[in-house]
């Protein structure tokens, strides 16, 4: 059984606000911002590197049923034909507080944390013909952290993550890309990460935070994350997963006492 994790928790009309180097944007809000006209060198080193992989139009994988393919279908083409007909408009990934002065471990921003091993990904048209790619990467569960009793999850389970953007290739060859832009951090293929998921539209869930698991200890692999290590206010670099899992565990516990 899989689950899927939406990457775009809700969507909204809205102006958005990209800093002046949109190749390494990493405001969520800017998941969607135009793709710079750019050499492929920047991805050499990039995180999402794999992104440059493009995907068919018709993938001849899809791990789960012609009725939910359709459901997430019909949200990314709304979604992603705003984007393509109006630029400046886009989709809000995720949600809550992404500066380096936000607390490490914030319930508001979910209550379920678990250890996943990013597998494989596909590109899919969101509406057949019309190029509308949102890309779906598929992370097993390696262990549940912490888990809410309304929300139960299992160590083998294979949950998806969907963000918008993406290559898609034609039957003719050509190679049609949306929101693919070089992260100098980002999810890649065959790691394992530690991450923390919030329910978001209609039983699906959103990824809110990261952080890379090396050799079973804990590594910033975000943003904000290796700013509030450079500062020296992480309290989970360097952790082992067990040490971590036991901090997070009491760390939302205590919070929800209060």
């Amino acid at each position: 059984m899989s689950r899927m994790i939406l990457g775009a928790a809700m969507l909204f009309a809205i102006i958005v606000s990209c800093p002046s180097d949109a190749a390494y944007a990493q405001d969520p809000q800017c998941a969607l911002a135009p793709s710079p006209k750019h050499s492929p060198n920047p991805f050499v080193a990039a995180g999402n590197s794999w992104q440059l992989l493009a995907g068919d139009e018709e993938p001849k994988n899809d791990l789960v049923a012609p009725d939910v393919r359709a459901a997430r279908n019909a949200y990314w083409a709304k979604a992603m034909q705003m984007y393509k007909t109006a630029p400046g408009t886009g989709v809000v990934v995720g949600g809550g507080s992404y500066f380096a002065d936000a607390p490490e471990i914030d319930p508001a921003l979910g209550t379920i944390f678990a250890v996943v091993q990013f597998q494989s990904f596909e590109v899919f048209d969101a509406s057949k013909g019309e190029y509308l790619p949102y890309t779906e990467m598929y992370f097993k569960i390696e262990r549940v952290v912490a888990s809410p009793s309304t929300q139960a999850f299992s160590e083998g389970e294979l949950l998806s993550m969907d963000i918008p953007g993406g290559r898609l290739r034609t039957p003719t060859g050509e190679i049609r890309t949306i929101g693919v832009y070089p992260m100098s951090h980002y999810f890649q293929v065959g790691n394992t990460y530690l991450v923390q998921l919030r329910p978001s539209v209609a039983g699906t869930f959103s990824a809110s935070k990261r952080w890379k698991v090396a050799n079973g200890i804990l590594v910033p692999d975000t943003d904000q994350e290796i700013s509030r290590s450079k500062k020296g206010g992480s309290a989970l670099q360097g952790r082992s997963v067990d040490d971590a899992s036991a901090f997070i565990r009491q760390a939302v516990e205590g919070q929800h006492a209060h």
